[in-house]
């Protein structure tokens, strides 16, 4: 998710407040920043890039912003570890919790008032 800046990942254009999305062996090329960028970025599992040859996208890739994706009561699962949320709910334990309308992150049980996106330990 970006958080700020501008980031090109593959072709695609991410800005403050989009959400992408590359699964497991998907092709990832040409990533820059041209005038820098801050960026959340998680991983379902181990990161392990594979270089390679080809230089065309192999696999879907998604961008969606946040501040106006449906959400169904109780959340929207991003990955078996991260939701979207819209109302505040106990936590019973510390999540990185960042908060969609200010870009800001902290880490804590408690989920702020608004759009969150939620991300807990492994």
């Amino acid at each position: 998710m970006v958080l700020s800046g501008e980031l090109h990942v593959s072709g695609i254009t991410y800005l403050p407040g989009q959400h992408g999305w590359l699964p497991a062996g998907t092709l990832r090329h040409s990533s820059a920043a041209p005038h820098g960028a801050l960026a959340f970025t998680a991983f379902s599992g181990q990161a392990t890039w594979v270089r390679s040859d080809r230089d065309e996208p192999d696999g879907p890739a998604q961008r969606t912003p946040l501040e106006s994706v449906v959400i169904p009561r109780g959340g929207l699962p991003l990955t078996p570890h991260s939701a979207l949320l819209d109302t505040p709910i106990p936590l019973d334990r510390d999540a990185e919790v960042i908060t969609v309308p200010t870009w800001t992150w902290e880490r804590s049980a408690l989920i702020p008032e608004g759009r969150v996106l939620v991300r807990w330990g492994q």
